[in-house]
């Protein structure tokens, strides 16, 4: 009961705060990485007790990283597309796909160091 009563407390302070600054700061409470871990671990022990639950949560993953990467180009933010890449290379590891896999990750390391390699006169 106690894990009911945190989670509805964390999405309660997260609805209330959410259009203002301080939404920040209570995603950054100690509540809510309470509430964080407790959903991990739970997907965690699930995913090893049902295969499908396992097929799904990864597809959610997989989805929650093709997000990301458009939303990096869409508001063109040159961090976010690199951290949506770095996500994404285990899944081409995974998923046998060889080729993204190599080049993503020698396109991922070129990028890091393209200010200092290429900089802006």
């Amino acid at each position: 009961m106690e894990k009911l009563t945190l989670l509805t407390c964390a999405l309660e302070t997260l609805t209330a705060s959410f259009p203002h600054e301080g939404y920040l700061t209570e995603i950054m409470s100690q509540e809510f990485e309470e509430l964080r871990i407790h959903v991990v671990s739970f997907a965690q022990s699930e995913a090893m007790k049902k295969p499908t639950f396992a097929l799904w949560l990864s597809y959610i993953e997989m989805v929650q990283v093709l997000l990301l990467f458009l939303r990096a180009t869409r508001e063109n933010d040159w961090h976010l597309h690199l951290a949506a890449v770095r996500s994404m290379l285990p899944w081409f590891y995974a998923t046998d796909r060889v080729h993204y896999a190599r080049y993503g990750t020698v396109y991922w390391l070129e990028m890091l160091c393209l200010e200092k390699t290429h900089p802006c006169r």
